[in-house]
């Protein structure tokens, strides 16, 4: 199905820039949405048909027009394939947001090149696949048994690079050698803990939840990320940078104790605040004791010697 979308020249990125009629059908295919079963054909041929033979594509009528819709969305981002699965009722989502681009834009000019990487949380496993590009072996991991089951097929929509691409349930780094990756890549929940901000919700919404404050989870990927380093790596976390009212500053903690530990630590300042203006007071209204709160990407990197 990924191959025969791929070949409608289907590459549209987060926007999709949709004008030819049959890109304009395959992408409405590949964000899930119902299209008349005889444009599914005429775009996807006899794919169509062995998807719903397959039964991961319904067909019905619906007011004398028959209909075709996937059973999952398919984003294709310059030449990689990531699965997303619908949305669901239950609590953990998996989903791709624009900051996973951006994520790239940015490690692409400071990575090197390297044989391993790992993407921790991966989601979607679309980050992880994108890694493949600049190494040899990249594998992701995920808690979450809906995210690694997604991560899985999204290996399997990017054959050329599936047997470089390892997906394994983990939670965050536990299993995996120390000191043995050039790469680790991590984009961690942050909101607050749902029953910290309403006592009488007892859900844990794993895909957001990063703590009582939102911060714990993110502190102990960073310090997991640093310690998968191999000589002359690189790890680079996604997050938010807080000030509390006590003067509590949890990123910043850990970046103190990483320097002095003898790595070389960078934040670096998003673009979420453009793009999210309302960010800051979203947090705020979770947490008011926070003073101050600004999304970042934390840059560790381990000397060579």
């Amino acid at each position: 199905m990924v191959t025969a979308l791929r070949g409608k020249g289907l590459d549209f990125g987060l926007r999709g820039v949709l004008e030819h009629p049959a890109t304009a059908v395959a992408a409405s295919i590949a964000r899930r949405l119902p299209v008349p079963d005889v444009d599914a054909v005429g775009v996807l041929g006899r794919a169509a048909r062995d998807a719903v033979e397959a039964g991961i594509a319904g067909s019905w009528e619906e007011d004398g027009v028959g209909l075709f819709r996937l059973g999952f969305g398919v984003m294709l981002v310059r030449g990689t394939a990531a699965v997303l699965p619908a949305m669901a009722a239950e609590a953990d989502r998996v989903y791709l947001s624009s900051d996973t681009v951006w994520f790239l834009q940015v490690l692409w000019p400071r990575v090197l090149p390297g044989r391993r990487a790992v993407d921790l949380g991966t989601g979607t496993g679309f980050l992880a696949a994108s890694l493949t590009r600049r190494f040899a072996e990249v594998t992701c991991t995920d808690l979450v048994p809906r995210a690694v089951a997604t991560a899985a097929l999204t290996r399997l929509a990017n054959p050329a690079i599936a047997d470089r691409l390892h997906v394994v349930r983990a939670d965050v780094g536990a299993g995996l050698r120390p000191g043995s990756f050039d790469l680790v890549t991590a984009n961690p929940p942050w909101v607050p803990s749902a029953a910290s901000i309403d006592p009488d919700d007892s859900r844990v919404l794993h895909y957001a939840d990063g703590g009582p404050t939102g911060f714990e989870l993110p502190v102990r990927f960073l310090h997991e990320s640093a310690a998968l380093l191999a000589p002359g790596g690189v790890a680079a976390m996604m997050c938010l940078d807080g000030e509390f009212a006590g003067g509590g500053q949890p990123i910043r903690t850990v970046v103190s104790d990483l320097t002095a530990e003898g790595y070389e630590v960078e934040l670096l300042g998003t673009s979420a605040h453009d793009r999210v203006p309302q960010l800051e007071e979203v947090a705020r209204a979770r947490l008011p004791e926070l003073v101050s709160v600004r999304h970042v990407c934390v840059l560790v990197r381990r000397p060579a010697t």
